[in-house]
């Protein structure tokens, strides 16, 4: 059994911790964060502010201009503080926020000053961690907070900042108060079987299992979309050796990322760089051309190339327009008919001598885009094929989606896996205590789920991954 979350939450309150929430290295501003309850006496001790009041008695909400100084009096930064009284603060915690120059020393100094005087350094995540366990957040909603921070894209944020706001919260209750309602039902009939109809409850139960499956089958369909909109799609460049694969990359990501010579080969490994396409984020990998080779390293590349041809989603298959077919071009348009692609005729800056038609008429010209990666003709043709493709893949992709993490998307399919054998078994499921047992165990997930009832384990690895002053 997890330990209270109260109870975790007040061994917490009996330290202040810090940390410094900006990146390291020289900026305009840098920010050291403190939360617990001595945070207002640990300022009074280094803060000297401009007007002379009293730290303790400064309103919460507002900001103070002054100095942080050392103990004998020496300034060490001119800073603005935040002032953030409990419980109206990101942790429910009394918390303030000391914005100084950005530098390292002076951000240095004040850290070790906060410790000095009684806070301690705050762990990887400790301030989101808090407002999880003082319970202003559920799990959840403290996930969303480091998707946001590792957002690719304006949709994936627009996804998380919902998800903080508690879109996912609001739909894994929804489904906790149909399981309630489902084992409310078993229960009464497990307890007063001589007041209820057995068969019509069995209908009953069935019906609204059924309800319930038919609401996670579309939330799940949903989070599939939101899986693509926030990790987006892969997405492999392939071609023979000079097709071009790597000015193309180039040529999408509007910079030399990749390196681009007329030595055949020049790429030996795979290069991955992800890319905006209208809000979706794809994760392009240029992969080694494909040619007949007999060097080891090379050949280790193309064997690359071939796996992410089956890995990748999307696959863009790069044909040199300026140049006839050869063996390795139809071997691997021979390959790329069961996957989803485009067929990328490059180099039409060029005099065409490529089969074009021939191509068409075994392709289809809808799959076909023509580009040249020297002076960017068709790009943006190939961006919205590439977009088409996805909607048409994984369905129309709209910004109400919801993205699911790997725990959350695992506790979710256990819980239909739990109802569908319910639902399959009914008949042979005829004692109501072992039905009961069934919703119990999805209700578990469900609080595993929000952290109403999480290992301290699950909770010590989740905020791990954060930095440190968030």
């Amino acid at each position: 059994m997890a330990p209270d979350r109260q109870e975790r939450s007040r061994v917490m309150e009996r330290n202040t911790i810090c940390a410094i929430s900006t990146p390291p290295g020289i900026s305009g501003i840098g920010i050291i964060r403190l939360s617990g309850k001595s945070t207002y006496p640990i300022i009074g001790r280094i803060f000297r502010p401009k007007r002379k009041t009293i730290v303790e008695q400064i309103p919460s909400h507002t900001v103070t201009y002054g100095h942080i100084t050392a103990g004998n009096g020496k300034i060490v930064d001119e800073v603005l503080v935040s002032f953030m009284r409990s419980p109206k603060s990101y942790t429910r915690e009394d918390m303030a926020e000391i914005g100084c120059h950005g530098g390292i020393i002076p951000l240095r100094e004040i850290l070790n000053l906060c410790i000095k005087h009684g806070a301690r350094p705050a762990l990887p995540g400790e301030f989101t961690k808090r407002a999880f366990l003082n319970g202003r957040i559920d799990l959840t909603q403290a996930e969303s907070v480091l998707e946001i921070i590792n957002s690719k894209t304006e949709k994936s944020l627009y996804i998380s900042l919902n998800k903080l706001k508690g879109s996912l919260k609001n739909t894994i209750e929804n489904i906790r108060e149909q399981l309630m309602v489902i084992l409310s039902a078993l229960e009464a009939e497990i307890n007063f079987p001589e007041e209820q109809d057995i068969k019509n409850q069995s209908i009953d139960m069935l019906n609204s299992i059924n309800r319930l499956l038919f609401f996670i089958e579309n939330f799940m369909k949903r989070a599939g979309k939101g899986k693509i909109m926030y990790a987006g799609i892969n997405s492999a460049i392939l071609g023979r050796t000079n097709a071009g694969k790597s000015s193309l990359l180039n040529a999408l990501l509007r910079e030399e990322r990749a390196i681009v010579t007329e030595v055949a080969g020049t790429t030996r490994d795979s290069i991955q760089e992800s890319i905006n396409i209208r809000g979706i984020p794809v994760n392009i990998i240029d992969t080694a051309g494909i040619r007949k080779v007999r060097g080891k390293i090379e050949k280790l590349g193309i064997k690359k190339s071939l796996e992410w041809m089956e890995k990748a989603e999307i696959n863009l298959l790069v044909l040199d327009g300026s140049k006839k077919l050869n063996s390795h071009d139809r071997q691997l348009l021979d390959k790329i008919k069961k996957k989803l692609y485009i067929l990328i005729i490059n180099k039409t800056d060029l005099p065409v001598k490529i089969e074009l038609e021939k191509i068409k008429e075994s392709f289809g010209e809808g799959k076909i885009v023509l580009v040249s990666a020297k002076t960017g003709k068709g790009l943006e043709e190939l961006e919205e094929k590439i977009f088409s493709l996805i909607n048409r893949g994984y369905g129309k992709i709209e910004n109400d989606e919801i993205f699911l993490n790997a725990r959350q998307e695992s506790k979710i399919h256990g819980i239909r896996e739990q109802l569908e054998y319910l639902r399959n078994n009914a008949s042979t499921t005829d004692k109501m205590d072992i039905a009961a047992e069934y919703i119990k165990n999805c209700l578990k997930d469900i609080d595993e789920l929000t952290g109403r009832d999480t290992s301290e384990e699950t909770i010590n690895r989740i905020f791990s991954q954060f930095c440190i002053g968030k």
